[in-house]
């Protein structure tokens, strides 16, 4: 039987307000620290779409996705190859979330390098629980058409 832990008062109050100010979470870029706190809905659309190519390229080819661990196929290398063109939006989404008013060339000059923005993604990644919030989704989903699939 799995024991769950109680949250703590500052975690239940992270969670529920997602303030950028009670995120232990940071990113540096620079001379400057970027918090990391879950995307909003919008946001956390936009930089869904930029992973789309990634998704496409690790998920597409695999016989079935049922039981595998998603994390231990992703990859810094992974995020750089299928998503080297957007990793500067992305980048973007997620210290927008800190500073509304960082820009795109801004986020460029801090990192100087693609791999630096492939820490700001990883870290994102990480936050929102995408690759658990994938599995659940393979998980519920790749029953359902092996279903379809036999009729």
């Amino acid at each position: 039987m799995e024991q769950t832990q109680t949250p703590t008062k500052l975690e239940i109050v992270r969670a529920a307000t997602n303030a950028p100010e009670l995120s232990t979470r940071t990113v540096p870029l620079g001379d400057r620290e970027f918090k990391v706190v879950d995307l909003e809905y919008d946001d956390y659309l936009l930089f869904m779409a930029q992973l789309q190519p990634l998704l496409e390229g690790l998920l597409g080819n695999l016989p079935g996705v049922r039981g595998l661990g998603l994390s231990s196929v992703l990859s810094p290398t992974d995020i750089m190859r299928y998503c080297g063109k957007s990793l500067v939006d992305m980048a973007v989404i997620v210290c927008k979330q800190t500073d509304p008013s960082v820009t795109a060339e801004e986020v460029k000059r801090l990192a100087k390098s693609p791999f630096k923005l492939v820490t700001v993604v990883m870290a994102q990644i990480e936050q929102n629980n995408i690759i658990g919030e994938l599995k659940d989704f393979f998980n519920l989903v790749l029953p359902l058409l092996k279903g379809i699939r036999k009729n």
